[in-house]
């Protein structure tokens, strides 16, 4: 119902693996957005990343770091 709010589900097994580049492409101006990452680890990592090479600040990169 937030109108400023957009979920797009990605399937890797579908398209490859999602980039910061594919990101942009998909959402426009990367950097009027707040992004929120969801994976393992080297996935939020490499994400991180390129949306920093971007011009992304890292305030506006959130993630949970968690393990098993």
């Amino acid at each position: 119902k937030n109108k400023n709010f957009k979920f797009t589900l990605w399937s890797s097994n579908e398209s490859g693996y999602i980039t910061a580049e594919k990101i942009k492409e998909l959402d426009g101006d990367l950097l009027k957005k707040e992004m929120f990452l969801c994976g393992p680890p080297v996935f939020m990592e490499n994400i991180k990343n390129q949306l920093l090479s971007l011009g992304v600040e890292i305030n506006k990169i959130h993630y949970e770091n968690f393990n098993l």
